[in-house]
């Protein structure tokens, strides 16, 4: 009885010293599957832009009004179609049909991009991160209300149709410093400041690729809109999968408030602050 109890014991030992590492053994299989998925899928942006005849990326606005608003979500360049929460939410503005995603024959060519009903959607793989485990997509970031956290109810891929998210900041930015400096903006609409860094956003990919930021999961998001510190997807704190418009990737450290560092950028050069 005394052997078996030492064995028994033993076995627990091994137990916990294997089982942690065990569990980190997965999340880095996990971590290599997801940094695969964001290089395909910049890959398909590459392919994309070349198609375009101005070059341009996927960046399309979610609304568009002439002279007047223009918004855009992180989500509507590729991705299944978002879940029915989205038929209600700001009109249904922000479901985008799979069919509509401009970036999906790019990235899954074989793909049927076609729901079988609204509620049996198709699926692309490609889009889901293997550890994504809740979204924070339908909260208000700015600023964070009490009780701001991931609801782990839904994963992000299932909500939106994507788990990587559009670098949109830089659009946010570009905004602020019209309001900061109304004199070179001349009182432009969203949509005239949208027109005025459109061309940045294509130049971004020949002047500073390897810092820009195009695509990222919304840990990114959550550090630089909400400036909070929180765990990402793959268990470390503040650490994001992120693909750079040279067509790099990195599991990189997001800095909270920061869009931009010194191994990183979120936004574009200046576009309406005077020169000095």
């Amino acid at each position: 009885m005394i052997e078996l109890l030492v064995v028994v014991a033993i076995i627990a030992v091994l137990i916990g010293i294997l089982l942690p590492a065990l569990r980190g053994a997965r999340e880095s299989s996990r971590l290599a599957q997801c940094m695969n998925n964001v290089r395909q899928i910049s890959v398909g942006a590459m392919l994309y832009a070349d198609d375009q005849r101005d070059g341009m990326w996927p960046v399309i606005p979610t609304w568009e009004i002439p002279n007047g608003d223009t918004e855009f979500d992180s989500w509507k360049y590729g991705g299944k179609t978002a879940d029915n929460y989205w038929i209600t939410a700001y009109g249904g503005r922000l479901r985008h049909p799979i069919n509509i995603r401009k970036l999906n024959p790019y990235v899954e060519p074989d793909a049927t991009l076609r729901d079988n009903s609204q509620n049996k959607r198709s699926e692309l793989p490609v889009f889901a991160c293997p550890s994504d485990n809740g979204t924070y997509q339908r909260q208000n970031w700015f600023p964070p209300r009490p009780g701001f956290g991931k609801d782990p109810r839904i994963s992000c891929y299932d909500d939106v149709g994507t788990s990587y998210h559009m670098n949109t900041k830089w659009f946010r930015e570009a905004i602020n410093e019209s309001n900061r400096y109304p004199g070179t903006s001349g009182g432009r609409s969203k949509q005239a400041v949208w027109l005025a860094t459109k061309f940045q956003f294509k130049q971004a990919s020949m002047t500073a690729p390897s810092r820009f930021i195009w695509l990222h999961d919304q840990t990114m998001d959550v550090a630089a809109i909400a400036s909070l510190k929180v765990k990402g997807d793959h268990g470390e704190w503040s650490r994001s999968s992120a693909a750079f418009q040279d067509g790099h990737v990195e599991y990189i450290e997001a800095i909270p408030g920061a869009y931009e560092t010194g191994r990183y950028a979120l936004k574009l050069g200046r576009i309406f602050a005077p020169a000095n």
